[in-house]
């Protein structure tokens, strides 16, 4: 699990593979993007980015996002501020969503998360 931390008032982790990263690492290179790692969460982060510079929704955020990746992976993206959303997605790869009275948490693995909430959703 990578979990990438941007400035602003959003953050995102993913869990497995994205397999077009280094195309898509190449085309934001080209565009200006400048990355500090080799990782496909870095690349993600920076999709995110540049979806944020287009004032797009979260939704269309990651409707955005998810058009341009290929892969195995869970996902889940945290905007915080006065609109606090969670946004998850997955694609071939597992993902639960476990909610209680006072929290929503996600994890790859539902028992990841048994010691906090009964309530999973897979």
């Amino acid at each position: 699990m990578h979990i990438r931390i941007l400035p602003g008032a959003r953050s995102d982790v993913h869990n497995g593979i994205i397999e077009n990263y280094v195309s898509l690492k190449d085309q934001l290179t080209f565009e200006g993007h400048e990355f500090k790692s080799d990782t496909d969460s870095e690349v993600l982060a920076h999709l995110f980015f540049q979806a944020d510079k287009q004032n797009l929704s979260p939704e269309n955020a990651m409707k955005s996002v998810l058009s341009q990746i290929n892969g195995a992976f869970a996902l889940a993206v945290l905007y915080a501020g006065k609109d606090e959303k969670l946004l998850v997605a997955r694609q071939a790869s597992p993902l639960a969503i476990g909610k209680s009275e006072n929290m929503v948490c996600v994890a790859s693995d539902a028992l990841a998360m048994a010691h906090l909430t009964r309530n999973v959703f897979i």
